[in-house]
């Protein structure tokens, strides 16, 4: 794979995890009064942060780290949304992926 390639994969599995979130959303909607719906709702934070997290490279360099990392940047997000999104990446990062005792 090249770089034109890594990047063109990133970016469709960005897209792929933003079309996962839309479904879970939509489904949450749907079925409002289902037990699981909460379980969905953390899942689809957890996918709509991913295209925000670093991704690394599949290049490794001679040290065995990968040589870059992907991420989907704000520019696009638009200023009234930008505190939500960086609540919903704080959220997923301290209470859902990670164990931050403060938290709990």
């Amino acid at each position: 794979m090249d770089d034109q390639e890594e990047i063109y994969v990133h970016l469709a599995n960005c897209i792929d995890s933003m079309n996962r979130v839309w479904r879970i959303l939509n489904n949450i909607r749907r079925n409002k009064d289902n037990p699981l719906a909460g379980y969905a709702f953390e899942l689809a934070l957890i996918e709509y942060s991913k295209p925000y997290k670093d991704s690394n490279s599949a290049f490794r360099n001679e040290k065995g780290k990968p040589i870059r990392k992907y991420r989907l940047g704000t520019e696009f997000i638009p200023k009234k949304y930008l505190e939500l999104h960086r609540r919903i990446l704080d959220t997923r990062d301290r209470f859902y992926a990670h164990l931050d005792l403060d938290i709990r």
